[in-house]
């Protein structure tokens, strides 16, 4: 790129920025790739084509760009951790290959430790994936998310207690943080507190109505307590919300069979 250009590429990047960052993702593309078209190798047009191709549904653009930007720099440790979300959806392993990409070349990117952990627990690594909490929290000891997905884990595990522990030490970071006032909601249900865990899903639910999740954690609860009609309600409202929820869809046949049955021996 020649110096007589680099103040107006530089005024169409700023524009494009502004863009991006107000939403506006159709201006902020046509704006970057035409930076790009000057510039073929520009870093930050280029993560950010990725970013809004990955926001837009087109992964594999995604992937494209970003990999561009990785040829163009390839020490850059968050281009290797933004490519490894946007294959979090696709291919785990390959995910898992580039958050350690990140982390050789900066290991206090707790983020990427945090990710590097869900995508192990996909793969059922799952000691691995506390090691990599452990650590992320370690380097941070306020990052709310990765002491919920530390949680999330812990109940996997059968240790409820300790669940319990990183839910409320999440919920003291971020207050509103929905995940985690589910998992808590999950790590009390566990425990057999009831009336304390439908408490928590529905602190979840008046913060984010259309979360499905706590829906049919509610509706499982009530089935718990003998409350079926009203279970039916909640798990039809997950279902109307993430159709293919096979979690709900379990509930909702669970407590239509308890309901059948209930009639029957009337």
């Amino acid at each position: 790129m020649n110096s007589t250009a680099e103040p107006e590429i530089g005024g169409v990047l700023e524009l494009a920025c502004r863009h991006y960052v107000s939403g506006n993702l159709l201006e902020a593309q046509a704006l970057f790739e035409q930076v790009l078209a000057a510039d073929p190798t520009h870093l930050v047009s280029l993560q950010h084509l990725g970013f809004i191709a990955h926001q837009t549904g087109r992964s594999d653009a995604a992937i494209e760009f970003l990999g561009r930007a990785i040829a163009a720099r390839p020490q850059l440790a968050e281009t290797h951790y933004n490519l490894g979300l946007v294959l979090m959806e696709q291919n785990g392993a390959e995910a898992v290959t580039c958050f350690q990409r990140a982390l050789m070349l900066r290991p206090d990117f707790a983020e990427a430790r945090n990710n590097l952990a869900i995508a192990l627990q996909d793969q059922g690594k799952i000691a691995d994936a506390v090691a990599q909490l452990e650590h992320a929290i370690a380097l941070r000891p306020d990052f709310a998310e990765a002491h919920n997905n530390f949680s999330v884990i812990l109940l996997m595990q059968e240790k409820s207690i300790e669940a319990e522990t990183q839910s409320r030490l999440a919920l003291e970071i971020k207050p509103d943080y929905v995940e985690a006032l589910n998992s808590l909601g999950n790590a009390l249900k566990e425990q057999g507190r009831f009336d304390e865990a439908l408490q928590q899903y529905q602190r979840a639910l008046a913060l984010k109505p259309d979360y499905a999740e706590p829906h049919s954690n509610i509706g499982l609860v009530l089935s718990l307590q003998g409350r079926l009609n009203e279970a039916l309600s909640y798990c039809e409202k997950a279902l109307m919300l993430k159709p293919d929820f096979a979690e709900a869809s379990s509930v909702l046949e669970s407590v239509l069979r308890e309901l059948s049955e209930t009639i029957a021996d009337q």
